[in-house]
């Protein structure tokens, strides 16, 4: 596993874990007290053939503003070595439906994940980092999903050359019921300036930290029809879907249905602001 630092105050504190399903208890595998901007890592013991996912997380003193780069959020086959896998199912998964190597499955599963974004609108492995808005003169601002907010930073210029960091207290998240991610941020006292990404926002983006289980099973539906049918090119028609190097033609009949029960489950998720 590995993170890069940034901004790092003395005593900060990273933690690594791992668990060995989408959906198992996370697992501490150790901890790194760390006093400046480093990449660091953690090696995690030997591990039975499976299936893993990772992360971690860190805590520092109050007056830290620590960035992560997180390139350990993936899921991982372990087999004789640890492959990784930057989507939302696992190649296990896939392999219990076609009987195809790991690398056609993890290609296909690239694909899977993408064309699930793609459709959806929506990232579900969430990520940390900062992210820039363009205002225009009100007090609400539409942001991307994300599950908490670290940071809010208002540009008071169009483009941010002059900056006002706001407290919790004086701003409102959208919705409020905790159940599903931030997509809106409304100030109490102040309004989000007009110009060009001009406002920062720090915080955990994506709809869920992993994805949820339909989520898991729409994206392994779809990735074993993409390696079932093949690389774009061989295939063609007028009804179609393709993303990266896979496409599915498909018309009446058992494709037709499979494709749109996968849409039916995806349409659960399609990103509509609020």
């Amino acid at each position: 596993m590995l993170v890069t630092t940034s901004g790092i105050d003395t005593d900060t504190r990273l933690t690594f874990f791992y668990r060995e399903s989408l959906l198992g208890e996370w697992e501490e595998v150790e901890q790194k007290i760390i006093t400046e901007d480093d990449t660091y890592t953690a090696t995690v013991g030997d591990l039975e053939c499976g299936t893993y996912s990772f992360k971690c997380s860190i805590r520092q003193p109050s007056t830290g503003l620590p960035q992560l780069q997180l390139d350990s959020n993936i899921i991982a086959y372990v087999c004789e070595e640890i492959i990784e896998i930057n989507g939302y199912t696992t190649v296990d998964r896939v392999q219990s439906y076609l009987d195809i190597e790991a690398d056609e499955a993890i290609r296909a599963i690239t694909s899977a994940t993408k064309w699930v974004e793609k459709y959806t609108n929506r990232q579900f492995i969430s990520s940390n980092g900062t992210r820039y808005y363009s205002g225009y003169g009100k007090r609400s601002l539409f942001v991307d999903d994300c599950l908490s907010i670290g940071q809010l930073e208002i540009g008071l210029d169009r483009f941010g050359e002059t900056t006002k960091i706001i407290s919790a207290e004086d701003y409102v998240t959208i919705p409020r019921n905790g159940k599903e991610p931030i997509r809106k941020i409304l100030l109490k006292n102040n309004w989000f300036t007009r110009g060009t990404q001009n406002h920062a926002l720090t915080a955990t983006f994506g709809y869920s930290e992993l994805p949820p289980e339909d989520i898991i099973e729409a994206t392994t539906r779809l990735a074993v029809m993409f390696a079932g049918t093949g690389k774009s090119g061989q295939i063609t028609g007028k009804n179609s879907e393709s993303i990266g190097d896979y496409s599915i033609s498909y018309g009446q009949g058992e494709k037709e249905q499979e494709i749109n029960q996968i849409k039916a489950i995806l349409d659960n998720y399609t990103d509509i602001h609020l």
